[in-house]
């Protein structure tokens, strides 16, 4: 299959209580067990396939309205619906991308005198580039896809009929051959070209076999129409007849700089997308998860929870804890700090769902404390970026901010008096678990929903302000100049209408209007979905990403047309993942199609009694040794094709050893939360003092608890 979809993005974006549940008794997992232990009792024997039954509603009552909007979108999509390029849908998209271009446009700006420069010192014909200077590019219009039939669509970099411009002085050096009385005389030279770029543009027309709606296949790619009219000038009488030898000198290095924010090489973007890695169809055949006695999984989550707020949150923001020993022992400090924003609203949804189904102080207390804590990380931001998320935030006074201290992306601002360090550069990932913590918060909690609402409405403020772009913070190390751009929400317009849903639903007259305008990305979400679900060995992460923001779109959208769209996306998203074996990915699965439900609730239930078997202790695991797991070769080309400004295609073949089938999870390698690594990873590198907080637990458990997916 021809592979396109992430290359095509990049071009088009320049560049996610107490209860029983029956059965034995289980203590969290004991700091020093080991991943491969095994637990007492008879040996592992195959479940029994489940039979679907009626779907009921068994959870919570506050999940009535998704309930009926989900059985209202089934009713008229039980089974997989055609998908397509709707045209409307399509310029909705194009709409969302030219809303934040601007805020990009310093980061492209940077990003291509990155590369230019990375030419000085090339030439030929005894001239090389000493300097460049005066770089402006002319690119106020965005990229775009337009769609002709359902089948088809173009990319237009940029949207037509527009073109773009750049003009860059190249200071040339070096010698020449000079004609002299019928002798050739070499004469130095140093002098300024002008490289004037005019009609820059880029069409790429793909068409796509639809005819299997969880399997959309690239029919014909066509090979990019380019146009690009270059025109060089210099006041240097010397140079002017050598047009010929200047351009071939500077052509390709503006080509190559363009690629940068185009792919516009003729020579590098049909490699990008012939050889882009496609392993969505991996690991099928498998031996399915085995039967073990289950654990008392309610009792443990409780457990974990209250290791999560004593051992793991120490500020009000969820991270891996260092203990003082390999075995037992306290808390000595916390790291991976850069990713506390995305478990700790990750956390915060678990919490939800544990409150609104058994009620009780405690989860209310710790929902509480968790809801204060993103309150810090959304206001510690400085100006000129108010509202902007940080990533993490420790007070200065402790002593445990020291390790955050060296960091590129570190930057101070203040909060409830006092000043914090924290970590800037927030990705999508951060925003993605905030996001849905706070919404399942708000759903769920009514007595926090003020709280709630506010820092809903300052985040999602900001990022309306700013075109959907997310920058550096003032103050950070890499960002010198105050303006740095960390990434645009352009690229998944999922993402941005799960925060615009959560506006709606906290603030319907403030964001009502919002959320419906952008409702209109719906019927193209299955096409960014497809693009993102191609490659299951390297950017796992981002299934998991998937699954929280399209919880929120599934709980808390009330729109059955849209929850179809979503549906479509979500049934392209379990071709790939249904067989991983993984609970987290299978409680939304059971959520969103709730027929589904009994059917993999054993999967559920048996994934996360295996999960309990591994402890939360992250060592070193070698699965590669292992000889009761099969393994092959996985071979790339061209597997670093970027999704931002600045990133660029490196040709070349990688391979690496991964498991042929998803691996046990009792074996699989450590994680903070193991359902957003790839189940074929083999081994890592791990160190017995570092303890995990156990959201890969209680938050499949709690959400699955709360819709009645598992009793």
């Amino acid at each position: 299959m021809q592979r396109i979809l992430a290359a095509l993005l990049a071009v088009a974006l320049c560049g996610c209580n107490g209860g029983s549940s029956g059965g034995a008794s289980s203590s969290l997992g004991s700091p020093g067990s080991q991943p491969g232990s095994q637990p007492p009792g008879p040996a592992p024997t195959q479940p029994g396939p489940a039979q679907p039954g009626p779907a009921t509603h068994p959870g919570s009552p506050s999940n009535a309205g998704h309930w009926q909007t989900a059985l209202a979108a089934l009713a008229s999509a039980p089974t997989a619906e055609p998908v397509s390029f709707d045209p409307a849908s399509a310029a909705a998209f194009n709409d969302l991308i030219a809303t934040g271009w601007t805020e990009l446009l310093p980061r492209v700006d940077t990003e291509l005198s990155q590369a230019l420069h990375g030419a000085i010192g090339q030439g030929q014909g005894g001239l090389s580039i000493l300097s460049i200077g005066n770089i402006q590019l002319a690119a106020l219009s965005p990229p775009a896809i337009a769609s002709s039939a359902s089948d088809r669509a173009e990319l237009q970099v940029p949207r037509a009929p527009d073109s773009w411009g750049l003009t860059v002085d190249f200071v040339l050096s070096g010698s020449i051959p000079i004609n002299v009385g019928g002798s050739t005389l070499q004469i130095p030279v140093q002098a300024t070209v002008t490289a004037e770029v005019s009609d820059l543009s880029i069409r790429l027309p793909v068409e796509f076999d639809l005819s299997d709606p969880l399997w959309p296949e690239v029919s014909a790619l066509g090979m990019p129409q380019i146009t690009l009219q270059l025109s060089l000038s210099s006041g240097n009488a010397l140079l002017q007849p050598l047009t010929g030898l200047l351009t071939q000198i500077l052509d390709p290095v503006i080509r190559g700089a363009l690629s940068v924010v185009t792919l516009l090489s003729p020579a590098l973007l049909p490699t990008a997308l012939q050889y882009l890695p496609d392993s969505a169809d991996w690991g099928h055949g498998g031996a399915p998860i085995t039967s073990m006695g289950m654990p008392n999984l309610e009792s443990l989550a409780v457990e974990t929870s209250h290791s999560i707020q004593t051992e793991h949150c120490p500020f009000g923001h969820v991270y891996p804890a260092r203990m003082a020993q390999a075995v037992g022992g306290p808390v000595s400090g916390w790291e991976h700090h850069g990713d506390s924003a995305l478990w700790t609203g990750a956390y915060l949804g678990a919490e939800a769902y544990r409150y609104d189904l058994l009620g009780g102080s405690q989860a209310l207390a710790y929902a509480t404390r968790i809801v204060e804590g993103i309150d810090i990380i959304s206001q510690v931001v400085p100006a000129p970026y108010e509202g902007l998320l940080a990533r993490a935030a420790i007070p200065v006074s402790s002593a445990h901010v020291a390790p955050m201290q060296g960091a590129s992306t570190y930057f101070t601002g203040s909060w409830g008096g006092q000043t914090w360090g924290a970590l800037g550069d927030t990705s999508r990932d951060s925003y993605a678990g905030v996001q849905f913590g706070l919404g399942q918060a708000w759903h769920r909690i009514p007595s926090l929903r003020s709280e709630v609402a506010a820092i809903i409405r300052r985040l999602l403020d900001h990022l309306v302000q700013h075109g959907w772009t997310v920058h550096q913070a003032p103050g950070q190390a890499n960002n010198p100049t105050g303006d740095g751009v960390s990434v645009s929400f352009a690229q998944t317009p999922s993402a941005v209408l799960s925060l615009a849903t959560i506006g709606a639903v906290s603030d319907a007259p403030r964001y009502g209007a919002l959320r419906d305008q952008l409702g209109g990305v719906a019927p193209l979400l299955w096409f960014s979905t497809w693009a993102s679900s191609r490659e299951v060995h390297e950017v796992y992460f981002g299934f998991n990403l998937f699954q929280l923001t399209y919880s929120t779109l599934f709980e808390l959208d009330t729109n059955p047309d849209r929850y179809r769209e979503y549906l479509k996306a979500l049934r392209i998203m379990r071709a790939v993942t249904g067989h991983h074996q993984n609970p987290w990915f299978d409680t939304v699965w059971a959520m969103a199609v709730p027929t589904e439900a009994p059917l993999v609730r054993p999967q559920i239930e048996q994934g996360l009694a295996h999960w309990s078997l591994r402890g939360r202790r992250s060592y070193p695991v070698s699965n590669s040794t292992d000889p009761s797991i099969a393994k092959t070769l996985y071979v790339t080309q061209t597997p670093n094709v970027g999704h931002s400004p600045g990133s660029t295609v490196h040709s070349g073949t990688r391979s690496w050893e991964v498991a042929l089938h998803p691996v046990p999870i009792e074996k699989r390698p450590c994680a903070g939360f193991l359902w957003d690594q790839s189940p074929f990873k083999l081994d890592k590198y791990g160190h017995a003092t570092e303890q995990q907080p156990g959201i890969d637990l209680v938050l499949p458990w709690w959400m699955a608890r709360n819709h009645g997916i598992v009793p």
